[in-house]
């Protein structure tokens, strides 16, 4: 847990935790949960943003401890999780239907095509008409 001193990180806390495959269900959010009650009772800290990875028990604890407090997910790992879905590239993605994309969200253009799917020339003069 870092906090903000003069604009540098400045550690408040840690919690090193080790949870077996066979542990109690939420035990790491529990964990986590009674670490910020530490924090807000001794402390009287109060979150205005929390950040943290991809992980939900980080993730709801926050919510559940810090309700008013705004979440974000870290850069560094929103990063890695693009170039990880961006690294299978050597698969060929689905086929994209544009009628079954506009049922679902009626702002779709039916006129757009992948440029893997189309001959692009088309998508090429409605994204230059786009700069007129």
């Amino acid at each position: 847990m870092l906090g903000g001193v003069y604009g540098s990180g400045c550690p408040l806390g840690y919690l090193l935790i080790q949870l077996s495959k066979y542990g109690e269900e939420n035990g790491k959010q529990q964990y986590i949960e009674e670490l910020l009650d530490h924090f807000k009772r001794v402390w009287k800290l109060k979150a205005t943003f929390t950040l943290t990875d991809k992980d939900m028990g980080e993730i709801n604890a926050f919510l559940k401890k810090f309700p008013n407090a705004k979440h974000q997910l870290c850069f560094w790992h929103c990063l890695h999780a693009i170039k990880t879905c961006l690294s299978i590239l050597r698969r060929h993605p689905r086929y994209y239907d544009a009628k079954e994309a506009k049922r679902e969200f009626d702002w779709i253009d039916l006129g757009f095509a992948p440029v893997g799917q189309s001959d692009g020339v088309q998508q090429k003069v409605s994204v230059m008409n786009n700069y007129r």
